[in-house]
């Protein structure tokens, strides 16, 4: 059985607890939420620091419409056509881990990422007859760019680090691997007493951190290999 996700109004609850203060009152209703929420944030760059798999979704161009972050989003807009070689990404997409093709015939196709300068890249560019693609680059903050252009149409799986959704909600659910919603608590706790100028802030914020350190030293969740230490000068 999975870990229950701690809501909203439970970090609340444990963070006013840590305030001293239950019932708003200097910490105004509005002031929490927002804590929790940038706090969510800083737990999210930490884990994808560590380049691990914990915030990755998979969608395909085939999916259809869906809503993401709140947005109307059709996934056939990094469907590849003809044509074209902008493509919009999924409004919670934040980094790349893989792309591969899911049209038949060409499930041996893989995109191959470059930058914008770089000479084979340009290259692409460069060539005015249509053809199977080889190349993506990644523009602003969620463009795909595709080349050269493409003779037919292509769909994809793309699998990549997604943004984290606000609690907007006080039965929103933190959508982070357990138990990092103790670190989300500590970080929140550490920026409110910001507010009141309290130099125990510093304390949550160091709390916040021995728990990204204890969980990312003790999990390594895609192991399955028994670990073998050798002796001091063993053969």
């Amino acid at each position: 059985m999975a870990a229950p996700r701690k809501t909203r109004a439970q970090l609340e609850t444990a963070i006013r607890t840590n305030l001293d203060e239950i019932s708003p009152s200097f910490w105004a209703t509005q002031d929490i939420p927002q804590y929790i929420n940038r706090a969510k944030d800083r737990v999210a760059m930490e884990v994808r620091k560590v380049k691990g798999d914990y915030l990755e979704v998979t969608r395909t161009s085939l999916d259809g419409a869906v809503t993401i972050l709140g947005e109307a989003y059709d996934t056939a807009n990094f469907r590849t056509v003809p044509g074209t070689t902008d493509y919009t990404l999924p409004p919670d997409f934040q980094e790349m881990v893989s792309i591969r093709c899911r049209t038949a015939g060409y499930e041996w196709l893989r995109l191959a990422s470059r930058r914008q300068a770089q000479p084979d890249f340009q290259a692409a560019q460069e060539t005015t007859a249509p053809q199977t693609p080889r190349y993506y680059t990644l523009l602003g903050e969620r463009t795909l760019r595709v080349e050269p252009l493409s003779d037919v149409t292509l769909d994809w799986e793309l699998t990549y680090v997604a943004v984290v959704p606000d609690l907007t909600a006080p039965d929103s659910t933190l959508d982070l691997p357990h138990p990092l919603y103790m670190a989300v608590e500590s970080y929140a706790t550490g920026l409110a007493l910001l507010k009141d100028h309290s130099q125990d802030a510093a304390a949550w914020e160091a709390a916040g951190n021995a728990t990204m350190a204890l969980f990312f030293g003790s999990t390594d969740r895609q192991s399955t290999d028994v670990e073998y230490v050798r002796a001091y000068l063993e053969d």
